[in-house]
């Protein structure tokens, strides 16, 4: 086995048509130079190298610390974790992601997710007091927010902070039970935990704010050496992420100083005046949540690199499996079946596009939190994108697992841990199914702006050319049909936009109409008029980042070296076909498609595999992945059956 990080991109780029190393660089962005530091440093040192398969949970979690603890003392990630640049910090989680989830989320914890609140949600005097003890690692911490009653309905928390106006303190409690913190990560080793809880302050409920809370005196202490009045209670073994410890943490009167609310958006005076920065209360409230957006943005990346990890490992082995074949011919590839191809490359071809445009929403989301301003249209972006990405990689591991065979539910070969791991991403950060209704409730506002403004902008822009334009709902179906011809328009980039947008704005459309049917004429419940719309506020939402993600594979195309455009058009190609084939039954419905159309994608996505076939080794060795991260013989070069 190689330690090298970029071992195997000479192994496959004579038989491509693109260079390797040109790829990986387009795909690292320009982070590439940290993320070969910190690939090589993951690939040469031996608390990485160690094989956690077979350990009990304690060693597990000791080897996960360990590793969390030497990354954060990596010069580089030093310097990230001082810097305010934000995609260095996601460019570092998704190598982290490569090797070990455990380690990834134990460091997002410990440092990044820590260090986030007190800098999203902190003042300029408490990041001076807080951030160089935690960048040093002095301390570690962990962020309690959910609670056995209450996760994604952030609001009802019920974990009070009531103000002491004698000892100007805060006094933490648990009321309930429900109200206990739950699935805490780093709660056995944390020193100080970022508690949301209800402020209290003469009487009145200000709704969750948060509060730095001492735990334990240092990280090597048990959870039974905790601080007075601080309960916690290990969850021990899990479905996954079994390095990581995670407890239930309960509080009784744990009193801490004034100065420990996290206050950039509001704060106590010493008699007990609560002095708000921001005067509306669902205006402060949603600025504090999205100062927490980030960590979404996060997750996406880290579920991208599971997507390519479990991709490198199948596509490898099919490479190199040989099953049946032609009489008296030896037997083929695996990679050769077209049933096989179906499986896998659509997935390469989506990976490749949610890769590109997870930079773009990093992007977007580092303008907000430069500007310092309100943007709801990028919070759901965010958002949305964490829920398709978290969702796809789940989807992705499954069927790669599936295509490696009896070899693949080896747990040395890294698949099922794979899967077991990233399950809870579809949890973590917000439950996807919620985060999709916060995507189409932003969506339902811009829509209604739009048209009180008669302009639509922003995401909605597209929309104009069907209230202000020359196509109309009813007329667009008809004017495409004129010109559509299925294996000719299906090759054309403008019009795999068309459709998708077409089919955007119906969606979104027909959703405003059902729910003011519901509301004004059925005299519903807004919520409960909500509540039964629920399934196609899925479908919009969906679309909506789809769309979103055709997009930006479109502008990167048109932005990449020439020298790549051939090999990248191929994958977007295959992306935009597999797209409109999985909605052929909406757009047959609308009559944009008839039975030849369907046939027709079919045909297309089938030889646009085999275009794939010739250059699938190449294209997963662009993805940069470490030998020593795969750790598994059947992904391996050199392995041999």
């Amino acid at each position: 086995m190689t330690s090298s990080p970029t071992s195997s991109s000479t192994s496959s780029s004579s038989s491509s048509s693109f260079d390797v190393n040109v790829m990986r660089l387009f795909l690292d962005g320009k982070c590439h130079a940290i993320k070969d530091e910190i690939r090589a440093f993951i690939a040469s040192d031996p608390v990485w190298r160690q094989d956690l398969h077979g350990l009990p949970l304690s060693e597990q979690r000791l080897l996960t610390l360990q590793r969390a603890q030497k990354i954060i003392q990596h010069p580089r990630v030093q310097e990230q974790m001082k810097d305010t640049d934000l995609e260095t910090g996601y460019s570092i989680g998704e190598v982290i992601g490569f090797a070990d989830l455990s380690a990834n989320i134990k460091c997002g914890v410990m440092s990044w997710l820590f260090t986030g609140a007190v800098k999203g949600l902190g003042s300029p005097e408490q990041e001076s007091l807080w951030l160089p003890r935690i960048t040093s690692g002095q301390i570690s911490g962990m962020f309690a927010m959910t609670e056995l009653g209450h996760g994604s309905n952030v609001r009802n928390l019920e974990t009070e902070a009531i103000y002491d106006s004698i000892t100007q303190e805060f006094v933490i409690n648990t009321p309930r039970p429900s109200a206990r913190k739950a699935y805490i990560g780093n709660a056995i080793h944390g020193q100080y935990a970022t508690v949301f809880a209800k402020l209290i302050v003469q009487g009145k409920d200000r709704g969750p704010h948060a509060f730095l809370v001492p735990i334990r005196p240092s990280s090597s202490s048990s959870s039974s050496s905790t601080f007075p009045g601080i309960h916690i209670e290990d969850l021990g073994h899990k479905g996954g992420l079994l390095g990581v410890d995670n407890g239930i943490i309960t509080f009784s009167n744990v009193r801490v100083p004034r100065e420990n609310l996290l206050n950039r958006f509001a704060s106590v005076d010493p008699a007990g005046n609560y002095i708000p920065k921001i005067e509306s209360d669902n205006t402060r409230f949603n600025t504090m949540l999205m100062a927490l957006t980030g960590s979404r943005v996060a997750l996406s990346g880290v579920s991208i690199s599971v997507s390519k990890v479990a991709l490198t490992i199948a596509i490898r082995h099919a490479a190199r499996r040989v099953q049946f074949g032609p009489t008296k011919k030896p037997e083929m590839p695996i990679i050769s079946y077209t049933s096989h191809q179906l499986r896998l490359f659509p997935l390469l071809a989506t990976c490749y596009a949610l890769d590109i445009t997870r930079k773009y929403v990093a992007t977007k989301w580092a303008e907000v939190m430069q500007s310092d301003a309100i943007d709801r249209s990028v919070q759901s972006l965010c958002s949305g994108f964490k829920s398709y990405c978290t969702w796809f990689s789940l989807r992705t591991v499954q069927v790669s697992r599936e295509c490696c065979g009896g070899a693949g539910y080896m747990s040395e070969n890294r698949l099922t841990g794979l899967r077991a791991d990233a399950d809870i991403f579809t949890t973590f950060e917000g439950d996807n199914v919620v985060l999709l209704q916060q995507v189409g409730k932003d969506l339902l506002t811009q829509y209604q702006e739009g048209l009180a403004a008669h302009k639509f902008s922003g995401a909605l822009t597209f929309l104009n050319q069907y209230f202000l334009g020359k196509n109309s709902w009813f007329s667009f179906p008809f004017q495409f049909a004129a010109t559509f011809r299925p294996r000719r328009s299906f090759l054309d980039h403008k019009v795999h936009l068309e459709l998708m947008r077409y089919r955007q704005a119906r969606l979104l459309h027909t959703l405003a109409l059902r729910l003011v049917y519901k509301i004004k004429i059925q005299r519903k419940d807004a919520f409960l008029a909500w509540n039964e719309c629920l399934d196609h506020i899925g479908a919009v939402s969906t679309g909506h980042i789809e769309t979103i993600v055709l997009e930006r594979f479109q502008d990167a195309l048109q932005n990449a070296p020439p020298s790549l455009k051939p090999a990248l058009s191929i994958l977007y190609r295959l992306y935009a076909l597999d797209r409109l084939y999985q909605q052929r039954a909406w757009y047959l419905e609308h009559k944009l498609f008839s039975r030849d159309a369907g046939v027709a994608l079919q045909r297309l996505i089938a030889s646009t595999c085999l275009q794939v076939k010739e250059r699938a080794l190449a294209y997963v060795d662009a993805f940069g992945v470490p030998e020593s991260c795969l750790g598994a013989l059947l992904a391996q070069h050199n392995a041999k059956y």
